[in-house]
């Protein structure tokens, strides 16, 4: 069976894409199982080549993670399913295949990556960028000389200063702002404003990379709001903690273990390597780092990825120290890296996990812009599929005209099903998440077969949608192996036994014989010729004699 088919919900045309899921087996144990990934369109067509993969099968029921990687070659929105081939003697199929949503796009990121000095984080990073195919980026080395020709992807023009107007701007999916002094000559008076409109009304995005002005100088600056953490009430040297010679690791949270940005290979035993989670001896993990910017906690909103993983450096009122953060500002989002040394991450492996993750920042931190506009309505159930009777959550999200949460404590849900007669659509009422004033969720059972529709209605019509299945529960086919303890206990406690499939032709034989002798007597008697008989005779005759007297009948 499989489970958990997660893949990014919106992708580039021509890009590389990977898709996590889980499968489990019951009786292939070592069996090698043939997975596809195949995107279809509106009518269940194929679009492109299915991604293949060959999976061996723990069996036993072990949940095993795996990974397919798959190159979309359409733009559009389509379904992706995921499914491993029947195998002989299989007794249910159909959990072999799960499905998704997904959105391609043909446009390229537009990146802006304005940088400081010419550090080592800026030197690789802007030869990855311009260098990778799905993006179009311009880079701009403020200390450079004016004579220096600046840094692009192949047909894209070098620039020659920062954008001069906001239109400029906004004409870019995200903005990577490095080591950047906020009162640079090279800057125009009002950039950090234009930022911040930038992510808050058209939904860019924007990384920040953490250096000796960064982020400290921007306390009180209009750039602030944008970071995801907040800043130490005193400023400290940049170099304050220069002298480091031993390196220190991330820790990833628990929402940076489920985050896609920081999955580098798809497996997650691996990637717990890789973060130095759990140690191997035959594997190193990433390389540490010597220096990052401490900041005070994260923000209202704000969410840690990773913290640093020595406690000694812990906050002494907030705890562990953010690394990587990121938070939702408006219709945009925000990525903030607090330290400069993910280029060691290159060390004996070149761009495989130092790119892995920047392409990963850059594509989550770029997602709303890239949609063009960001919905103002979402709904989505917790799974594709229910057995009768289980519990469907449905969750929506509504934000008002402005993108802020509506306040309103209540949502309508329309939910109808799309088989059989046509009814009257069901209005279920959906109660504000109170941790999240944008969101609204429902819990209703599945309590008909077949197919299904959730949507929202605004000003009667519809704005957003989505649907779920429900199927017979197969609780037979839960556990079809035979349990032969249990079978044995049985006849023990029955006081019988068990027998296997081999030996049936002994058990007539183990049958002992039952024999009870039942005496006849062959002596016959005629009923009519005894005393009793004659007192019954002689009653009935008299009971008829009075009853005829008393009615006068004689």
């Amino acid at each position: 069976r499989v489970m958990g088919l997660h893949l990014p919900e919106v992708v580039l045309e021509g890009d590389l894409v990977g898709a996590d899921f889980q499968v489990a087996s019951e009786g292939f144990d070592g069996e090698r199982g043939e997975v596809t990934l195949t995107l279809l369109d509106s009518l269940g067509q194929p679009v492109s080549k299915p991604g293949t993969k060959g999976v061996e099968l723990k069996g036993g029921g072990a949940e095993q993670s795996e990974r397919i990687e798959f190159t979309p070659r359409q733009s559009g929105e389509f379904i992706a399913r995921l499914e491993i081939a029947p195998f002989e003697g299989e007794l249910f199929e159909e959990n072999n295949r799960q499905e998704k949503s997904i959105r391609v796009l043909s446009q390229k990121i537009k990146v802006l990556y304005v940088e400081g000095p010419p550090r080592y984080e800026y030197r690789y990073l802007k030869n990855a960028l311009i260098l990778d195919p799905t993006m179009q980026s311009q880079c701009l080395l403020l200390s450079a000389d004016p004579t220096f020709s600046q840094e692009a992807s192949q047909g894209v023009p070098p620039l020659t200063a920062f954008p001069s107007t906001r239109e400029e701007l906004f004409e870019y999916h995200l903005v990577i702002v490095g080591d950047v002094p906020p009162d640079s000559p090279a800057l125009p008076d009002q950039w950090q404003e234009w930022l911040v409109e930038f992510v808050d009304e058209i939904g860019g995005g924007v990384v920040f990379i953490a250096g000796q002005q960064m982020p400290d100088r921007y306390k009180g600056q209009p750039l602030e709001r944008l970071f995801p953490v907040e800043l130490e009430d005193v400023m400290r040297s940049p170099l304050e903690n220069a002298a480091v010679r031993e390196p220190f690791y991330p820790r990833r949270t628990p929402e940076g273990k489920e985050h896609p940005v920081m999955h580098f290979t798809g497996i997650p035993e691996k990637d717990a390597l890789l973060w130095r989670e759990v140690t191997a001896r035959e594997h190193r993990g990433l390389p540490g780092f010597f220096w990052y910017a401490r900041t005070r906690q994260l923000k209202r909103g704000g969410v840690a990825l990773a913290v640093h993983g020595d406690p000694s450096e812990d906050h002494i009122k907030f705890g562990p120290r953010p690394l990587f953060a990121y938070q939702y500002f408006g219709r945009g989002r925000t990525f903030m890296s607090l330290v400069d040394g993910t280029w060691r991450w290159r060390k004996n492996v070149g761009n495989l996990y130092f790119y892995k993750f920047w392409g990963q920042v850059i594509r989550f931190t770029s997602l709303g812009r890239l949609l063009g506009k960001t919905h103002r309505f979402a709904i989505s159930t917790d799974l594709r599929e229910y057995s009768l009777g289980n519990q469907v959550r449905v969750l929506a999200r509504a934000l008002g005209p402005e993108f802020k949460p509506s306040g309103d404590a209540e949502l309508s849900v329309y939910l109808a099903r799309t088989e059989g007669e046509s009814r009257e659509p069901a209005v279920l009422t959906a109660v504000q998440v109170p941790a999240q004033p944008a969101f609204y969720e429902v819990t209703i059972e599945a309590s008909q077969l077949g197919e299904h529709r959730l949507w929202l209605e605004e000003r009667g019509e519809e704005v957003a949608n989505t649907s779920f299945r429900v199927l017979v529960p197969q609780l037979e086919y839960e556990e079809p192996r035979m349990d032969e303890a249990l079978l044995e206990q049985i006849a023990a406690l029955s006081g019988g036994s068990y027998h296997r499939l081999p030996d049936a032709a002994k058990i007539p034989g183990a049958i002992p014989v039952l024999e009870t002798l039942i005496p006849i007597s062959s002596e016959q008697r005629p009923l009519w010729d005894t005393r009793t008989f004659l007192l019954l005779f002689a009653g009935v005759i008299t009971l008829e004699w009075v009853l005829r007297k008393v009615f006068r009948l004689l």
